[in-house]
């Protein structure tokens, strides 16, 4: 008899008590319902309580406002791809024939706000969307608290965001959605969010050992897509976060690493100022969702750039 793991929390199961929809039931599952149920290779690993522990609360004033912003890839190959060609038994929740990059990314996405609703500084944690193909289109900005407000369950979120990137399907543009995403970086540097109006932009304070003490803003632009930018029609790839110090641009590609869009983002992305890494994100492999899920609640807490932020700034 096969046996199944889930590749989140390690929850077994054999091929009876296997969900018809290969995702984790076990209620401490911190995948929220996204927890991939793969074969077992190996025993299971000794089991953990299975829920990280959220963002450490800021000793600042919960009047200032953190923000996230992604920026969601759009383009066609989003939805005809399957998020993971290698595993093509992961159906959709969402009635289509496999589980396309868009669903994964917008489920997870939707999972991560969720797992922040008891924040304390959930009414003044932002979260704004860009959706992109060849054009832009924003889709919300909207504080963690306003948006569980807004949607009664994450799986309802995550439809909300496929159906609206679903109206888009086109090129790959990564320079419009980078110039765009740098006028929301300025103006909440200056103290302003857009729909949202005037905030007090958090800051915090990090040693940096050639440095001293750097400002670090409470601002990340997280950029995922699975596709090569189109120079040869909206020109060469170019970022205005280039000179920014830190770089506040994290990049994940979805797809193998040897792909041409993964060397794409490892072109625009910056470095981490604290362990010297690139700022991208490989998710090639169900058992990588858990990264992407800690990307997002990296990106909107208070530090954290790279792949080796992830055990201080998330697991803690």
């Amino acid at each position: 008899m096969k046996n199944y793991e889930c590749c989140e929390c390690h929850a077994r199961y054999d091929s009876q008590s296997v969900p018809a929809n290969r995702m984790c039931a076990a209620a401490a599952c911190p995948g929220n319902g996204m927890g991939m149920i793969l074969e077992a290779k190996a025993p299971a690993p000794s089991k953990s309580n299975g829920q990280a522990a959220g963002p450490a609360p800021s000793d600042r004033s919960s009047k200032e406002a953190g923000f996230c912003l992604f920026l969601m890839d759009a383009s066609g190959s989003m939805f005809e791809e399957m998020a993971f060609p290698d595993f093509p038994e992961l159906p959709s929740e969402f009635g289509d024939p496999f589980l396309s990059r868009a669903e994964m990314v917008t489920r997870l996405a939707a999972n991560a706000i969720f797992s922040m609703a008891a924040t304390s500084e959930r009414e003044h944690a932002y979260i704004g969307a860009i959706g992109f193909d060849h054009r832009t289109e924003p889709l919300f900005t909207e504080s963690i608290a306003g948006l569980i407000r807004r949607f009664p369950s994450a799986r309802e979120f995550g439809r909300y965001l496929f159906d609206e990137l679903g109206k888009l399907r086109g090129g790959t543009n990564i320079n419009g959605v980078l110039e765009l995403a740098h006028q929301a970086c300025a103006a909440y540097l200056n103290g302003q969010i857009e729909g949202i109006g005037p905030i007090r932009p958090k800051i915090h304070r990090q040693l940096v050992p050639e440095r001293g003490a750097i400002n670090i803003p409470n601002m990340r632009i997280l950029l995922w897509s699975d596709g090569e930018h189109q120079q040869e029609h909206f020109g060469a790839l170019q970022s205005p976060f280039q000179d920014m110090y830190p770089n506040l641009l994290l990049g994940t590609y979805i797809g193998p690493g040897s792909g041409p869009g993964c060397n794409d983002l490892r072109q625009l992305a910056g470095t981490c100022p604290i362990h010297k890494e690139k700022q991208v994100f490989l998710l090639d492999r169900p058992d990588k969702v858990a990264n992407l899920r800690n990307i997002f609640r990296m990106a909107s807490g208070a530090s954290g750039f790279c792949q080796k932020c992830m055990p201080v700034h998330v697991n803690r």
